[in-house]
């Protein structure tokens, strides 16, 4: 699967060649390892998700907490 990277060096990928014109303007293909580099590292914020499950699994109240402040 080719991997591109536009002049921002924002990812993207095609299942083949043949659809290079979908890309948008500059991309320029790269290999595997260049893709690999260019994927976002999990940060603290990313892992929030975990944190709050914990926090509800540690404490039912927090799931009201959660529905509450979400609307539903």
């Amino acid at each position: 699967m080719p991997h591109y990277k536009d002049t921002q060096n924002k990812l993207h990928w095609l299942d083949s060649t043949e659809h290079e014109h979908y890309l948008p303007a500059g991309c320029i293909q790269i290999t595997n390892i260049e893709a690999a580099a260019l994927v976002p590292q999990p940060t603290s914020v990313e892992s929030a998700p975990a944190s709050l499950a914990d926090a509800i699994l540690a404490d039912p109240t927090e799931l009201a907490k959660l529905k509450t402040a979400l609307g539903i």
